[in-house]
């Protein structure tokens, strides 16, 4: 198997780990919502699409991105939920925000970081 393929999969399965203690919180707390789902998985299909539409710089050397953007929903989401602990009036209008917070910083990312010679 190809090393670039095995460190995108260990760093998926980190990414989804650090969700899930998100998770197992806003479930409990009844404060989880479709938004969250989103920012969850929805960070690599966001990547591709601007990818696609040649958004940023178009080098091989740009997979580096990858697991930079694959990390952002766990920390986004836990300081969500540490947040609407405090304001649980407003949690749909968190997840929400949350969700546009990591389409910035992801679109920041393809339009920042440089084309890498591959």
């Amino acid at each position: 198997m190809d090393a670039t393929l095995i460190v995108i999969g260990i760093v998926l399965v980190v990414a989804v780990v650090l969700c899930i203690g998100a998770w197992y919180l806003g479930q409990r707390a009844k404060t989880w919502y479709p938004w969250d789902y989103l920012t969850t998985f929805a960070s690599l299909p966001i990547w591709i699409l601007l990818a696609l539409f040649h958004v940023g710089s178009q080098s091989m050397g740009n997979f580096i991105e990858v697991p930079l953007i694959l990390v952002f929903p766990g920390p986004l989401l836990a300081a969500k939920t540490v947040i609407v602990k405090r304001m649980p009036a407003k949690a749909e209008r968190l997840s929400i925000i949350t969700f546009g917070i990591l389409v910035a910083l992801i679109l920041a990312v393809r339009l920042l970081i440089p084309e890498i010679p591959e």
